[in-house]
């Protein structure tokens, strides 16, 4: 049974309610005065002007800045990063495009010629290359050829996209006055200067399967640093696979069809017309589709990940781990690790027999779609199975993340979801089953990572979808980017060979996400703690001093946290020693900012229950103040009936003396004992009736404060 609180600490309990929660933090809110003003949930988060280096390298162009800057605007009016959650997304509206145009110095351009003629054809594998690329030289040389009406011979200097990327990446600041970190946009035409045409290619081994891959037939590259370059000179050479996509939006594949060199606009009317139309292109399309991809799905941040890797045995003879070959776990956590540097991250590494696990293996034998030489996961039935396999745990306050790769007999390939996919990425986890030709060139941990990747968040660079204000677009030609989430094996397989991983705009898209999402999760979560407040009657000057002054650092946090995604400062790894412990970049200020807003909704909890506790201490007063005031009352009556019973009895003493005085002599022991026997019978009879009431006893009163 509970005690009822002694008197004394009822006495200091209200004292306090008096100086902590006065009377008017229970009345109605001043409409002014709501807590929840200005912390109102909203979707675009941040406003700011998008900045970016427009640099021209060579060639005689005169670039008028004032047209160019207009043709971008009205391709690219504004942009907000994408983020899928039922409609919704959070992002930045840049409320105007400021390209800085530059002509690179001359000292540059010859600088950077001689780079190009002292790296020329650096491939990892002469032998494998020097086919793909005679090819290549003379499918350029008859498309220009075709255009001039008469046979050609250029020289193509061929260079490995990567040391590009490097060199201007190290260089293009120093000569242009620029920083390494801003956004920058590098057009070559240079083919006045170099009497050839400059084309690029990546080539790459894999370090799982020895096996030697190349891409060849660029025209353009970049994303290892906020940076991308296009060679107006090249053709584009690629593949056109916009058949293949049937959303109904936009496509356009990596050909000089959709992306037309300078040799396209000889000798047209409208020339100058045209160019500014391709430049203009090119800017809105780098950075709608490299430098701002933005989320496919919601982000979220947990400083704990667990990820699941799971190999499935679907083999009849067990010989998954034999097919793997040189597969090892060690790179794909390394490259989670890469991905978000700001978790504690465990990979658990399982290689299971699908016939342990009777209810994925019906799921996976009895939906399989088989077809002449191939077959088909169904894509319906068997990610819950995976996902949900009994070993799986997922932890409160832990991000778990599950990637099964399903490997199957060789006498055909098993696809994904659909013919010709080899993996698809899912919000609770990613699914693989590679075929033949990808185990065996590119190895698992490139499709993997890949996969995963598109869990966590990242997209591929050629996707544009979903857009805030347009149809699904998507454009080919940015395959051409240092990305796992490439579309092009030996650009992916060449990152994992170097220990790259990722590049600054996989970087910037998940730290952007994340910064985001903090943000808007700090100020979701004060909002619902004010509210909350307010809906008890508070107004912001009844919050006690602490949690006022911690709403308002929680307010300069989020201010800082804006101020450096408005300088695309969203993380410095270099200024990274822990969670909360430096303010160097925009999740530093973020992650800061959550840690107090919920430490505020924690003390706005533990006010609620104080308000509730005091309120429930006042009620139990105002009753015992009623039984005390009846006490009160009581004790009166009583002291009124014991002062006429005093009265009486010195009454009836006064009159036996009178009586005695008139009677002389009579027998005045008898009339005593009468009158005594009347009074004993009154007095029995009120104590009769006392005793059948409730007994009250005064309380001592409280000792003194002090």
């Amino acid at each position: 049974m509970r005690d009822k609180p002694h008197y004394t600490i009822l006495f200091i309990l209200l004292l306090l309610t008096t100086i902590i929660a006065p009377a008017q933090s229970i009345s109605l809110p001043n409409q002014e005065e709501e807590l929840t003003k200005g912390w109102e949930p909203r979707e675009i988060l941040i406003d700011t002007p998008l900045k970016i280096n427009v640099v021209f390298v060579g060639g005689t162009y005169e670039i008028n800045e004032e047209l160019l800057t207009q043709r971008v605007r009205e391709q690219l009016p504004w942009y907000a990063p994408y983020v899928v959650d039922e409609n919704r997304y959070l992002g930045i509206n840049f409320t105007s495009i400021e390209l800085n145009i530059i002509r690179a110095p001359t000292e540059m351009v010859n600088d950077f010629i001689r780079f190009i003629e002292a790296n020329e054809g650096q491939f990892f594998n002469p032998e494998r290359a020097e086919p793909v690329i005679a090819e290549y030289n003379e499918q350029i040389n008859y498309y220009i050829s075709t255009i001039l009406n008469e046979p050609v011979n250029i020289p193509i200097i061929w260079i490995d996209a990567f040391l590009v990327e490097e060199w201007l990446y190290k260089n293009g600041p120093e000569y242009l006055n620029i920083s390494p970190s801003d956004y920058t946009i590098y057009f070559f035409t240079m083919f006045d200067e170099q009497q050839a045409i400059t084309a690029f290619y990546v080539d790459a081994i894999s370090p799982e399967t020895d096996e030697y891959i190349i891409s060849a037939g660029m025209n353009s590259f970049g994303g290892l640093n906020r940076l991308y370059f296009v060679n107006l000179d090249t053709i584009p050479v690629g593949s056109d696979p916009c058949a293949l996509f049937e959303s109904g939006g936009t496509c356009k594949g990596a050909t000089s069809y959709y992306y037309p060199s300078r040799w396209d606009l000889i000798n047209i009317p409208n020339a100058e017309e045209e160019f500014y139309n391709t430049v203009s292109s090119y800017i809105y399309e780098i950075t709608f589709f490299i430098f701002l991809r933005g989320y496919l799905y919601r982000p979220s941040f947990e400083i704990n990940l667990y990820s699941y890797l799971i190999i499935i045995d679907a083999t009849s003879d067990n010989s998954a781990v034999q097919q793997l070959g040189g597969f090892t776990s060690s790179r794909f956590s390394d490259a989670l690790t890469a991905l978000i540097p700001y978790a504690y991250m465990i990979v658990d590494t399982r290689v299971i027999d699908i016939d342990d696990y009777s209810g994925l293996r019906n799921t996976v034998f009895t939906t399989l779609i088989e077809e002449d030489g191939y077959a088909v996961i169904d894509c319906d039935a068997v990610p819950s199975e995976v996902f949900n396999l009994p070993f799986i745990k997922r932890l409160q306050n832990v991000r778990t993340v599950v990637t099964a790769l399903f490997v199957f007999d060789l006498q055909y390939n098993v696809y994904t979801c659909s013919p010709g996919v080899v993996g698809v990425g899912f919000k609770d986890g990613a699914i693989a089953s590679l075929d033949i030709e990808t185990l065996l060139t590119e190895g698992p941990t490139p499709t993997l990572f890949h996969e995963t990747s598109h869990t966590l968040g990242l997209r591929h660079p050629h996707d544009a979808s979903p857009l805030p204000w347009s149809a699904d677009s998507f454009s080919m030609l940015y395959s051409w980017s240092a990305t796992p989430m490439s579309y092009d094996s030996a650009i992916i397989v060449r990152m994992f060979q170097e220990g790259y991983y990722i590049g600054s705009m996989d970087a910037d898209s998940i730290d952007l996400g994340i910064d985001l999402y903090l943000i808007s999760r700090t100020r979701e979560i004060i909002y619902n703690a004010l509210k909350t407040l307010q809906d008890g009657g508070l107004t912001r000057d009844d919050l006690p001093s602490g949690m006022r002054t911690l709403l308002g650092e929680i307010g300069r946090e989020l201010d800082d946290a804006i101020n450096e995604v408005k300088a695309f400062n969203f993380f410095s790894w270099g200024e990274f020693y822990g969670l909360g412990a430096q303010e160097a970049s925009a999740f530093d200020y973020a992650f800061i900012a959550y840690d107090k807003a919920v430490k505020f909704s924690l003390m706005a909890e533990r006010l609620l229950d104080y308000l509730i506790e005091s309120k429930k201490l006042r009620e139990e007063a105002q009753k015992l103040s009623q039984d005390l005031q009846a006490l009160k009352s009581s004790n009166e009556k009583l002291k009124n009936e014991l002062d006429d019973l005093k009265k009486r009895y010195a009454e009836t003493e006064a009159r036996l003396r009178s009586l005695e005085r008139e009677a002389g002599g009579v027998d005045i022991i008898n009339i005593l004992i009468l009158i005594i026997g009347v009074v004993a019978l009154v007095v029995a009879a009120l104590i009769a009736v006392r005793s059948r009431r409730r007994h009250y006893y005064i309380p001592p009163p409280p000792p003194p404060l002090t």
